[in-house]
């Protein structure tokens, strides 16, 4: 994940998103020490991406997003495994993450990983009111 692909990782924030990140949020990404970004791509286009933060012994997934036309076609299983075994690989014990409580599909996608819910922050979306579920899954450090 580079700066080249910032139209395209763009284009699919505002696409799945009901309260994006900016430009200048997804940049400042690329020049923080603790985040960790991959990228998925599918005939040379963006395909999704993930980005997560680092601060051992835990990390924090802090987006996730697959372009709407190549959703339930493994990628967003590969960017969350690719990652998951990273944090293994660098010591990580627990990854947190937090997801509307709307979005059944992403909570099932990481309920297959072993992420359970941890708690609920009630009506933390302002755009919504929606709430956030709060996940977790302890990695076993190498």
């Amino acid at each position: 994940m580079s700066r080249t692909d910032l139209p395209e990782i763009m284009a699919i924030e505002n696409i799945s998103f009901p309260t994006p990140w900016t430009e200048a949020m997804i940049l400042r990404e690329f020049e923080t020490p603790h985040s960790v970004h991959r990228l998925a791509e599918r005939e040379a286009c963006v395909a999704g991406y993930m980005i997560s933060w680092l601060t051992p012994p835990e990390a924090m997934i802090m987006s996730l997003a697959v372009h709407p036309q190549l959703r339930r076609q493994g990628i967003g299983r590969a960017l969350l495994s690719d990652s998951l075994k990273f944090f293994h690989s660098t010591g990580i014990e627990t990854v947190w993450l937090e997801v509307r409580l709307q979005n059944l599909a992403a909570q099932s996608l990481y309920q297959r990983f072993g992420f359970r819910e941890a708690y609920r922050r009630r009506s933390y979306y302002q755009d919504t009111g929606e709430d956030a579920i709060v996940m977790v899954k302890k990695v076993s450090p190498t």
